[in-house]
């Protein structure tokens, strides 16, 4: 009975927590919003160009050192396009885990 009691406090912990954390990152709308959404947005159309030409460039690497690099590459820049996709949207995502343990904790209790 111990057990699940502590598991309960520290699964209802746990959730107070995070929701605490996303409910202080919600995005303020003031007029700007309009354009840093438009120049994020054309930075994500550049950047999403820059990856097909670095794909098509991996198809023409001869050797394996420049495919490993352009790997690289391709990587850092699907990251940073993923870092502004989020700045644009501003949602808060739950993750799949989080949503089945809390749908577990309340079917349970």
């Amino acid at each position: 009975m111990k057990t699940k009691s502590f598991l309960f406090f520290f699964a209802f912990s746990f959730l107070i927590c995070f929701s605490s954390v996303a409910v202080a990152d919600t995005p303020t709308n003031d007029g700007n919003t309009a354009l840093a959404e438009k120049e994020i947005r054309a930075k994500i159309d550049v950047l999403t160009e820059r990856i097909t030409d670095l794909k098509k460039a991996k198809k023409h690497a001869t050797t394996k050192v420049e495919r490993q690099q352009i790997r690289h590459e391709i990587r850092d820049v699907k990251k940073e396009a993923k870092a502004l996709k989020q700045q644009v949207s501003g949602g808060i995502y739950i993750g799949t885990g989080v949503l089945l343990v809390a749908l577990l904790l309340i079917l349970l209790l």
